[in-house]
């Protein structure tokens, strides 16, 4: 779990403004939502735009410089129980549809009730920024992994149930058999601790429910939306896979796990505590 320490919402209006470079023992994640702003490290620069995101690790020198007059953005500044685990360079966040909807989530908090910290408010702001957080360190290792994975998982976002490794090694010019081959030699290559698959139909199902998975979690979106959005013929036949690779079907899984409607509850959610 992390520990927030300050969040707000803060905007500039003059251009070449900046922050001496710094670095804290805390860290730091900041969310354009107008104009651009730069953020520099010791070894990168990178320019933010409406919409996305920079994630700072703690004791990482780092400074930003604002580049428009219309500047807006949220600055959120929090500790983490397990360090050893945490993000060692700054990165811009990974534009997937998870990180998409936790920071629409922050939007419409912070729009609706930006200076009403009550309890509950900021439990909930603390909530999406550990699950924002527990997210990034699984990217952290998509974003280091090989291309070939990178690619199956595009093929995911893109055609949800229908991608196969067919289609995946006619667009990238090669036979199935040379795929699964460089599939084997990448499983033997990934770091220790790392999860292994058999083949690349295992990976191809696991990565398929995982995002399932997030979005019944994260999302308000409908069980027929999800089945529609994912390719599935139906939601019967979308429910029977996620039952098959889970264990739930995907009401219950939503019922025991998700956080989709938190905004509306009277008191703070028992799962959430």
């Amino acid at each position: 779990m992390i520990e927030l320490l300050y969040w707000g919402h803060g905007q500039n209006d003059k251009i070449g403004k900046y922050v001496h470079k710094h670095k804290h023992d805390f860290c730091q994640l900041e969310i354009i939502l107008c104009g651009s702003r730069k953020c520099q490290s010791d070894s990168k620069l990178f320019k933010l735009h409406q919409g996305e995101a920079v994630f700072i690790p703690m004791n990482v020198w780092h400074k930003f410089v604002d580049t428009s007059p219309d500047l807006e953005y949220f600055s959120f500044k929090f500790r983490v129980d397990d360090v050893d685990k945490m993000p060692r360079q700054i990165f811009k966040l990974p534009h997937d549809f998870l990180i998409d909807w936790i920071l629409d989530d922050f939007r419409r908090l912070a729009n609706n009730d930006m200076y009403n910290r009550s309890p509950l408010h900021l439990r909930l702001i603390t909530h999406l920024l550990d699950t924002l957080y527990r997210h990034l360190l699984l990217e952290k290792y998509i974003l280091q992994e090989p291309p070939l994975l990178t690619a199956m998982r595009q093929q995911i976002y893109r055609c949800g149930v229908m991608a196969n490794v067919s289609y995946i090694a006619e667009e990238m010019h090669i036979s199935t058999t040379r795929l699964r081959r460089e599939f084997k030699r990448v499983m033997k290559n990934l770091p220790p601790r790392t999860v292994y698959w058999e083949n690349p139909s295992d990976f191809l199902k696991h990565e398929l429910t995982r995002i399932i998975a997030a979005h019944l979690r994260e999302s308000q979106m409908s069980i027929g939306e999800l089945a529609e959005m994912f390719h599935f013929s139906n939601v019967y036949t979308f429910s029977r896979y996620f039952k098959v690779n889970t264990g739930y079907s995907p009401s219950v899984y939503r019922k025991k796990f998700g956080c989709a409607a938190i905004s509306d509850a009277e008191s703070f959610p028992e799962q959430l505590q």
